[in-house]
Order: C-alpha cells, then sequence, then structure tokens
C-alpha cells in the first residue's frame, strides 16, 4: 500500500518528495498479508517443489545419457529424496522473503543465495548417484 506521504506527496504532484521516499525506501507502506503469504508459501511448497524436484531429476537423467523412460523412471526413484531434501532448506528461505525481506532485489538476491547453496547440494548429491 502507498504510505499516506506519498499519497499526499502524488496528489500535491510533488516529485522531489516522491523520489525522496522511494530512495528512502518509504513510497509503500509494509502490511504482512497473511491469507496472501498463506497461499504463496504453500503453492511453492507444493506445487513448485514438486515440479522443480522432478525436473531435475529428468533433466539431470537425460544430460546422464538416458532416454525418456529411463529419465522418468530415474525421476520417480529420486523425486521424495530431493523433496524432503528441499523441505529442509527452502520452507525456511520462503518465509523469510515473504515476510522479513522487503524489496524484490533483495528477495532476488536472497533467493539466488540459497539456489546457489542448493545447487552445490544437488551437485554433490547427484554426483555421488552417478558414481553409483
Amino acid at each position: 500500500m502507498p504510505s499516506t506521504s506519498a499519497i499526499s506527496a502524488a496528489s500535491q504532484n510533488n516529485d522531489k518528495e516522491l523520489d525522496r521516499e522511494q530512495v528512502a525506501d518509504e513510497i509503500l507502506e509494509s502490511r504482512l498479508h497473511v491469507p496472501n503469504t498463506i497461499i504463496k508459501f504453500v503453492l511453492d511448497q507444493t506445487v513448485g517443489a514438486a515440479v522443480n524436484s522432478f525436473m531435475f531429476s529428468f533433466v539431470f537423467a537425460g544430460f546422464q545419457g538416458a532416454d525418456f523412460q529411463q529419465a522418468i523412471k530415474i525421476s520417480k526413484q529420486d523425486f521424495w529424496g530431493l523433496l524432503s531434501a528441499g523441505w529442509k532448506l527452502w520452507p525456511a528461505i520462503s518465509l523469510i522473503n515473504f515476510t522479513v525481506v522487503k524489496s524484490v532485489e533483495k528477495r532476488n538476491l536472497v533467493g539466488a543465495l540459497a539456489g546457489m547453496v542448493w545447487n552445490v547440494y544437488l551437485s554433490l548429491v547427484s554426483g555421488a548417484s552417478s558414481e553409483n
């Protein structure tokens, strides 16, 4: 929601004040919309996690030379292990991003840093499973 001072500055065409508020990150009032946050969190941890886990296994199996049917079989085998491992990291990152981090840029940074940690983990796990 726009802050009351931002609404006032906009109604008076005070561009200088609007610019100052934007730089100070005061142009919007930060209100946590609990139902919206719960919906985003649940979708992220169910649909998003399931699709990402399955697709990672499927694509990685393809990179290792598996045909379509083999990739599906490998993806089904790896699915619950990857999903449960992801649930040890991503819920905390999602909650931090949805509740604490204010700007989109900072949310991208938090997500990218967590993604880097997650990708290191996936590389280690995939490397170990391809050796067996």
